[in-house]
């Protein structure tokens, strides 16, 4: 599991997510992930440096930062995107504006 894949999982409110946990913790058995959403028009205002916008098998979905959560390893499978050399710049970013507001 590496980070920034992407994952479906059998949870509706977050069918998938982005593993944000760094590979040395790969022998945990939980991984910290950040739910991404299919774009809704009523989703309201979004903050772009919170909640970047991120193409998935074609579809745009918003990374949902603010929910980033713990989810056991064992409700993902095999991966289905890689944004680690696509996207990891915006997503650090997000977290950095998570956590430290800049």
């Amino acid at each position: 599991m590496a980070q920034f894949d992407v994952y479906e999982t059998p949870y509706p409110y977050a069918s998938k997510v982005l593993n944000i946990q760094t590979d040395l913790l790969r022998h945990l058995k939980t991984r910290v992930v950040i739910p991404l959403e299919p774009i809704d028009i009523n989703q309201g205002p979004l903050i772009s440096r919170l909640h970047p916008v991120i193409a998935i098998r074609g579809i745009n979905h918003v990374l949902n930062t603010a929910e980033l959560a713990a989810i056991d390893v064992a409700q993902l499978n095999g991966p289905i995107a890689s944004l680690d050399t696509t996207h990891r710049q915006i997503i650090v970013e997000a977290l950095d504006f998570l956590v430290h507001g800049y």
